[in-house]
Order: C-alpha cells, then structure tokens, then sequence
C-alpha cells in the first residue's frame, strides 16, 4: 500500500479513514423508554375513547326519541362528533405534565359519564368534555420533541404514530362487543341497570382504561418544558437530548398565531392537515350513519355488534 503523508486528506472510504481517531464519533441520545411508554398510552387513549361509540351512536340517539323520522338521526349524530379544544398554550404557563395527566383524567371522567346520559344535552355536555381533554394531544407532541432529538427520533416517531391507529381500531371493537351487554351476555350482565344503560359498560371500560392510564402518568410521567422541571440552584437540567446539539442553541422566541401562519410552510401544512382531519372525521361519522340506517331509508341496517366489524375494517385498512 502507498504511503500517505501524514498532513494529505484521507479519503472517506480509505482504510486509514476507518481507523482514523482524531475525529470522535457521534453521540447518540438513549431512547426514554419509560416516558414514550407513557405517551404511547396516553396517546391511545384519545382514539379509543373516541371510536368507541360509533358502533352504536346511532342506536343511543334513537333510543332517546328524539325525531320520529329515523332518517334525520345522523343530525344529531353529527352534533355529537363535534368539539376540540387545544391545550399547548396553557402548558406553556403551568408546564405538559399537568395537562397530560388531567387530560387524561377529565377523559375518563367524561367517557364513563356518557354512559350515564339520559338526554341529548347530557350526551352533548359529555363529548364535549371529552373534546376539551382530548385536546391535550398537542402538548404531547411537544413532550415527545422534547424527550427525543434527531438521533433517536426515527425510533421514537414511528412507534408514537402507531397509537392513533391502533386506538381507532380497538375502540370499535370494545364499543360493539360491551355495547348492550344484559341481552348479548345475560349470564353475566343481566341487570336492570343495565338494561336501563345499555351503553353504559363500553364506557366505563373505556374510562377504567383511560384512568388507569392517568395514574400511571400521574406517577412516572416527568416533565420535560425546560422551565418548569424542579432543580437546584446551579444544577444542570436533565435532559435527554442529544450532547450533539449543546452548542449554537438559539434564543428561543414565542410566536402569536398569525406570525406562526404567515410562514408559508406552516401555513400550508395547517391548511392541508385541518382539511385531511375534515375530510376524514366527516367520512366517519356518514360511514357510521350509513351502517345503522334502515335499508328502505339508503342504508345497511346493521346492528351494534355486526356494525363494528367495518368500521373496524375501515380503520384498519385505512391506516395500514
């Protein structure tokens, strides 16, 4: 092999470039396992909540009479699809665990509080609550780019995405299966209270899950907003992100809504993504409607239990 002066510029693929040590190797943040656990959870709490009571939404409405002609229920169905509310400026002010973990508590309550619902306007007040808690998904963003940066990010991001659809489909599967449960199991659930809530079970199942969620991020759940974790005075904050980007950090700046919407990416990416989410929960709830409408009104007249098989299917392929 030739000689190489000592001060030439070694090749990328050369052998002396494979054993040079003068240039130190990259380091890599370790993955928080833990804490994207956690996330992960509280994550699929949202969907499950949510697509749990598409199965039988239809059939809660009408039982409540509240139209004689079955063809306008989907009105009212789709006043009950209805409510978001984003928490990402308040965990600024009081930190991301706070709103994580009362979230997900608020989410609970609500969801077990919709099987209790005698009326459209309890109903209402229920979803909406829901809709407020289950706005704290923005925040968990923030916690999870927080928790990760670009060298373990291609691992935490893929798992994270997974939840939502994951949740979609189970909570069709946990609705249609509970949904009903004194004439589906009366062996085991033949009570009068639950004949008179027949929607109650899928509910309180849900709430069970998301509250134990709660407390389980109530626990292990750290916080990650860099002004809000607890430390002693001079101490260095924990941190899990990368030593490769502890220099040149620039000053952060906090923009309003409209300095955020006037960068044309951002603004591009809002409009695109509001329409998607537009597009797609609308489908919902008419593919919802479509299967519980009688078949001389347009539909399939599918049951509760029989109509949670394609909406499942249809979460399913739609994600996968």
């Amino acid at each position: 092999m030739s000689q190489v002066p000592p001060d030439a510029p070694l090749p990328a693929d050369s052998e002396e470039a494979a054993t040079d040590t003068n240039t130190p190797a990259p380091y890599k943040s370790p993955l928080p396992v833990l804490q994207l656990a956690i996330l992960c959870a509280v994550r699929l709490m949202d969907p499950v909540t949510f697509t749990q009571i598409f199965p039988y939404i239809n059939q809660f409405l009408t039982r409540l009479h509240l139209v004689e002609d079955q063809s306008q229920i989907g009105f009212y169905s789709g006043l009950v699809l209805i409510s978001i509310y984003q928490w990402a400026k308040l965990s600024e002010s009081i930190g991301r665990r706070p709103i994580v973990v009362g979230g997900t508590f608020g989410l609970a309550f609500a969801t077990t509080a919709l099987g209790l619902s005698s009326s459209l306007w309890t109903i209402l007040l229920s979803r909406a609550l829901a809709g407020l808690c289950s706005g704290n998904a923005a925040v968990l963003h923030s916690v999870l780019g927080e928790l990760t940066d670009s060298t373990n990010q291609h691992i935490a991001f893929p798992l994270y995405g997974l939840f939502w659809p994951l949740g979609s489909i189970l909570g069709p599967i946990l609705g249609g299966s509970l949904a009903n449960p004194a004439d589906k199991y009366p062996i085991l659930f033949g009570y009068q209270f639950l004949r008179d809530f027949p929607y109650f079970l899928p509910c309180l199942s849900a709430g069970l899950i998301s509250f134990a969620t709660a407390v389980t991020a109530a626990i292990f759940l750290k916080e990650t907003h860099p002004d809000r974790q607890p430390h002693a005075p001079g101490e260095h904050l924990p941190s899990y992100r990368s030593l490769n980007f502890a220099l040149a950090i620039p000053e952060r700046r906090k923009l309003t809504l409209g300095q955020l919407l006037s960068i044309p990416i951002i603004r591009s990416l809002s409009i695109s993504g509001a329409s998607l989410c537009f597009t797609a929960t609308a489908f919902d709830a008419v593919f919802v409607l479509f299967c519980y409408t009688s078949i001389p009104n347009g539909g399939l007249n599918f049951s509760v239990r029989t109509g949670s098989r394609p909406i499942t299917c249809k979460w399913h392929t739609k994600y996968f």
